[in-house]
Protein backbone atom coordinates (compact mmCIF):
# COMPACT_ATOMS: atom_id res chain seq x y z
CA UNK A 1 0.00 0.00 0.00
CA UNK A 2 1.24 3.60 -0.88
CA UNK A 3 0.95 6.85 1.34
CA UNK A 4 0.52 9.84 0.10
CA UNK A 5 2.80 12.40 1.17
CA UNK A 6 2.02 16.12 1.73
CA UNK A 7 2.48 16.85 -1.92
CA UNK A 8 0.13 13.94 -3.31
CA UNK A 9 2.61 11.63 -4.27
CA UNK A 10 3.03 8.64 -2.90
CA UNK A 11 5.74 6.64 -0.66
CA UNK A 12 6.47 3.17 -0.13
CA UNK A 13 5.70 2.57 3.82
CA UNK A 14 9.21 2.57 5.87
CA UNK A 15 11.41 5.30 3.52
CA UNK A 16 10.47 7.93 6.08
CA UNK A 17 12.73 5.77 8.76
CA UNK A 18 15.38 5.28 6.66
CA UNK A 19 16.94 9.32 7.50
CA UNK A 20 16.60 8.21 11.13
CA UNK A 21 18.29 5.36 11.29
CA UNK A 22 20.94 6.80 9.76
CA UNK A 23 20.80 9.53 11.78
CA UNK A 24 20.63 7.22 14.79
CA UNK A 25 23.85 5.03 13.11
CA UNK A 26 25.77 7.91 13.24
CA UNK A 27 24.70 9.43 16.55
CA UNK A 28 26.14 6.34 17.71
CA UNK A 29 28.99 6.04 15.50
CA UNK A 30 29.99 9.24 17.00
CA UNK A 31 29.47 9.09 20.83
CA UNK A 32 31.59 5.81 20.85
CA UNK A 33 34.16 8.20 19.25
CA UNK A 34 33.79 10.65 21.62
CA UNK A 35 34.22 8.06 24.54
CA UNK A 36 36.91 6.47 23.41
CA UNK A 37 38.88 9.75 22.76
CA UNK A 38 37.80 11.06 26.02
CA UNK A 39 38.39 7.49 27.33
CA UNK A 40 42.15 7.61 26.01
CA UNK A 41 43.36 11.17 27.28
CA UNK A 42 42.09 10.72 30.76
CA UNK A 43 44.50 7.06 30.81
CA UNK A 44 47.12 9.19 29.23
CA UNK A 45 47.01 11.68 31.69
CA UNK A 46 46.80 9.42 34.73
CA UNK A 47 49.95 7.15 33.55
CA UNK A 48 52.03 10.59 32.98
CA UNK A 49 51.08 10.83 36.80
CA UNK A 50 51.63 7.31 37.68
CA UNK A 51 54.42 6.20 35.07
CA UNK A 52 56.83 9.44 35.11
CA UNK A 53 59.77 9.21 32.44
CA UNK A 54 63.29 7.26 33.74
CA UNK A 55 65.13 8.90 31.30
CA UNK A 56 65.03 12.46 29.89
CA UNK A 57 62.83 14.37 27.75
CA UNK A 58 64.86 16.10 24.85
CA UNK A 59 63.54 19.25 23.26
CA UNK A 60 63.75 18.51 19.29
CA UNK A 61 62.39 20.94 17.33
CA UNK A 62 59.31 22.01 19.67
CA UNK A 63 59.01 18.58 20.28
CA UNK A 64 60.09 16.55 23.26
CA UNK A 65 61.83 13.40 22.80
CA UNK A 66 62.60 10.42 25.81
CA UNK A 67 66.24 9.07 25.80
CA UNK A 68 67.61 7.04 28.24
CA UNK A 69 70.95 6.57 28.99
CA UNK A 70 73.41 4.73 31.13
CA UNK A 71 77.32 4.51 31.49
CA UNK A 72 79.99 6.79 29.94
CA UNK A 73 82.36 6.14 27.23
CA UNK A 74 83.07 7.11 23.58
CA UNK A 75 81.88 6.32 20.90
CA UNK A 76 78.26 5.90 22.38
CA UNK A 77 76.23 3.48 21.57
CA UNK A 78 72.84 4.29 20.25
CA UNK A 79 69.85 1.82 20.06
CA UNK A 80 67.46 2.18 17.31
CA UNK A 81 63.99 0.39 18.53
CA UNK A 82 61.64 -1.92 16.66
CA UNK A 83 58.95 -0.43 15.00
CA UNK A 84 56.85 -0.26 18.12
CA UNK A 85 59.43 -0.75 20.82
CA UNK A 86 61.03 2.05 23.62
CA UNK A 87 63.65 2.53 25.67
CA UNK A 88 61.87 -0.23 28.24
CA UNK A 89 63.18 -3.44 26.72
CA UNK A 90 66.38 -2.18 26.48
CA UNK A 91 67.23 -1.11 29.98
CA UNK A 92 68.36 -4.84 31.18
CA UNK A 93 70.61 -4.82 28.38
CA UNK A 94 72.12 -1.33 29.22
CA UNK A 95 72.47 -2.20 33.08
CA UNK A 96 74.59 -5.07 31.64
CA UNK A 97 76.84 -3.05 29.43
CA UNK A 98 77.16 0.20 31.51
CA UNK A 99 80.25 -0.42 33.44
CA UNK A 100 82.17 -1.06 29.88
CA UNK A 101 80.48 1.57 27.45
CA UNK A 102 77.72 4.44 27.30
CA UNK A 103 74.70 3.46 26.10
CA UNK A 104 71.44 5.19 24.68
CA UNK A 105 68.28 4.36 23.68
CA UNK A 106 65.09 6.25 22.79
CA UNK A 107 61.24 6.32 22.29
CA UNK A 108 60.55 7.65 18.46
CA UNK A 109 57.81 10.18 18.10
CA UNK A 110 54.15 8.64 19.65
CA UNK A 111 56.15 5.99 21.43
CA UNK A 112 56.37 5.97 25.65
CA UNK A 113 57.16 9.08 26.57
CA UNK A 114 58.14 10.69 23.72
CA UNK A 115 55.70 13.26 21.78
CA UNK A 116 53.58 12.60 19.23
CA UNK A 117 54.68 13.33 16.06
CA UNK A 118 53.92 16.24 13.43
CA UNK A 119 50.49 15.58 11.39
CA UNK A 120 52.01 13.43 7.86
CA UNK A 121 53.07 10.25 6.78
CA UNK A 122 56.43 9.00 8.72
CA UNK A 123 59.09 8.21 6.60
CA UNK A 124 62.58 6.32 7.08
CA UNK A 125 64.18 9.89 6.18
CA UNK A 126 62.02 11.44 8.70
CA UNK A 127 63.05 9.03 11.26
CA UNK A 128 66.67 9.60 10.09
CA UNK A 129 66.53 12.77 10.50
CA UNK A 130 64.56 12.84 14.50
CA UNK A 131 67.11 10.66 15.52
CA UNK A 132 70.37 13.16 14.88
CA UNK A 133 68.78 15.92 16.19
CA UNK A 134 67.88 14.39 19.25
CA UNK A 135 71.27 13.15 19.41
CA UNK A 136 72.63 16.74 19.07
CA UNK A 137 70.02 18.45 21.03
CA UNK A 138 71.07 15.57 23.70
CA UNK A 139 74.55 16.48 23.52
CA UNK A 140 76.13 13.40 22.35
CA UNK A 141 78.89 13.68 20.02
CA UNK A 142 79.59 11.49 17.39
CA UNK A 143 81.16 9.13 16.23
CA UNK A 144 77.97 6.45 17.41
CA UNK A 145 77.89 2.68 17.15
CA UNK A 146 74.46 2.34 15.85
CA UNK A 147 72.30 -0.62 16.89
CA UNK A 148 69.23 -1.52 14.70
CA UNK A 149 66.38 -3.51 15.84
CA UNK A 150 64.59 -4.88 13.30
CA UNK A 151 63.31 -1.47 10.82
CA UNK A 152 65.64 0.04 13.11
CA UNK A 153 68.35 -1.65 10.74
CA UNK A 154 66.73 0.50 7.91
CA UNK A 155 66.65 3.96 10.11
CA UNK A 156 70.18 2.78 11.34
CA UNK A 157 71.54 2.60 7.63
CA UNK A 158 69.21 5.67 6.69
CA UNK A 159 71.31 7.90 9.23
CA UNK A 160 74.80 6.53 8.08
CA UNK A 161 74.06 7.79 4.43
CA UNK A 162 72.34 10.80 4.89
CA UNK A 163 75.39 11.63 7.93
CA UNK A 164 78.78 10.30 6.67
CA UNK A 165 81.04 10.26 9.08
CA UNK A 166 79.19 9.90 12.09
CA UNK A 167 78.96 6.68 12.42
CA UNK A 168 81.23 4.10 13.42
CA UNK A 169 80.13 0.53 13.53
CA UNK A 170 76.89 -0.73 13.46
CA UNK A 171 74.77 -4.05 14.62
CA UNK A 172 72.03 -5.21 13.25
CA UNK A 173 69.75 -7.81 15.35
CA UNK A 174 67.19 -9.03 13.34
CA UNK A 175 67.30 -6.34 11.37
CA UNK A 176 64.61 -5.59 8.30
CA UNK A 177 65.77 -5.08 4.59
CA UNK A 178 64.74 -2.36 2.10
CA UNK A 179 62.95 -4.42 0.05
CA UNK A 180 61.61 -7.00 2.56
CA UNK A 181 58.20 -6.24 1.53
CA UNK A 182 58.55 -6.10 -2.15
CA UNK A 183 59.95 -9.51 -2.71
CA UNK A 184 57.74 -12.29 -3.45
CA UNK A 185 57.65 -16.10 -2.86
CA UNK A 186 60.69 -15.28 -0.02
CA UNK A 187 60.18 -16.56 3.49
CA UNK A 188 56.56 -16.04 3.63
CA UNK A 189 56.35 -12.89 1.82
CA UNK A 190 54.62 -14.35 -0.98
CA UNK A 191 51.67 -11.71 -1.15
CA UNK A 192 53.34 -8.60 -1.28
CA UNK A 193 53.66 -5.69 0.33
CA UNK A 194 50.09 -4.52 0.42
CA UNK A 195 48.58 -8.00 1.49
CA UNK A 196 51.29 -8.19 4.37
CA UNK A 197 50.35 -4.86 5.60
CA UNK A 198 46.54 -5.14 5.68
CA UNK A 199 46.98 -8.96 7.58
CA UNK A 200 49.54 -6.93 10.14
CA UNK A 201 47.09 -4.78 10.98
CA UNK A 202 43.93 -6.87 11.31
CA UNK A 203 45.99 -9.14 13.70
CA UNK A 204 46.03 -5.76 15.65
CA UNK A 205 43.23 -4.56 15.28
CA UNK A 206 41.51 -7.91 16.56
CA UNK A 207 41.83 -7.59 19.80
CA UNK A 208 41.06 -3.81 20.31
CA UNK A 209 38.49 -2.96 22.66
CA UNK A 210 35.39 -0.94 21.62
CA UNK A 211 36.68 2.15 23.96
CA UNK A 212 40.28 2.80 23.63
CA UNK A 213 40.91 1.29 20.76
CA UNK A 214 43.15 4.54 19.72
CA UNK A 215 44.94 3.58 22.72
CA UNK A 216 45.83 -0.09 21.83
CA UNK A 217 46.67 0.94 18.43
CA UNK A 218 49.10 3.50 19.95
CA UNK A 219 50.53 0.96 22.25
CA UNK A 220 51.33 -1.34 19.08
CA UNK A 221 52.22 1.76 16.61
CA UNK A 222 49.53 0.11 14.03
CA UNK A 223 48.48 4.15 13.64
CA UNK A 224 51.81 4.70 11.21
CA UNK A 225 52.63 1.17 10.34
CA UNK A 226 51.39 1.70 6.76
CA UNK A 227 53.28 5.19 6.18
CA UNK A 228 56.41 4.28 7.67
CA UNK A 229 56.77 0.73 6.15
CA UNK A 230 56.32 1.90 2.62
CA UNK A 231 58.77 4.58 3.09
CA UNK A 232 61.60 1.82 2.84
CA UNK A 233 63.89 2.88 0.42
CA UNK A 234 63.72 -0.03 -2.45
CA UNK A 235 67.80 -0.44 -2.35
CA UNK A 236 70.59 1.06 -0.18
CA UNK A 237 71.86 2.69 -2.99
CA UNK A 238 68.77 4.67 -3.28
CA UNK A 239 69.53 5.57 0.42
CA UNK A 240 72.56 7.23 -0.39
CA UNK A 241 70.99 8.89 -3.21
CA UNK A 242 67.70 9.85 -1.71
CA UNK A 243 68.90 11.05 2.16
CA UNK A 244 68.43 13.84 4.24
CA UNK A 245 69.41 17.33 2.54
CA UNK A 246 71.20 19.36 5.19
CA UNK A 247 68.95 21.79 7.14
CA UNK A 248 65.95 19.92 6.76
CA UNK A 249 63.70 20.02 9.43
CA UNK A 250 62.82 17.22 11.42
CA UNK A 251 59.44 14.78 10.44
Amino acid sequence: MRIPDMFGRKMIPGIRRRPRAAVTAAAVVTAVALASAAYQEAAAARDRRRFPPPGRLVDVGGRRLHMLEAGRGTPAVVVVPALGDGVLLWVRIQRELDTQMRVAAYDRAGIGWSDPPPRGPRTIDGAARELHALLVSAGIEPPYVLVGHSVGGVIARRLAACYPGTVAGMVLIDSSHEQQASRRGVNGWAHGRSTYLRRALRRQLRSSAPAGSRRHCASCATSRLTSLARSLPRTLTHTARSCCRPGSAVS
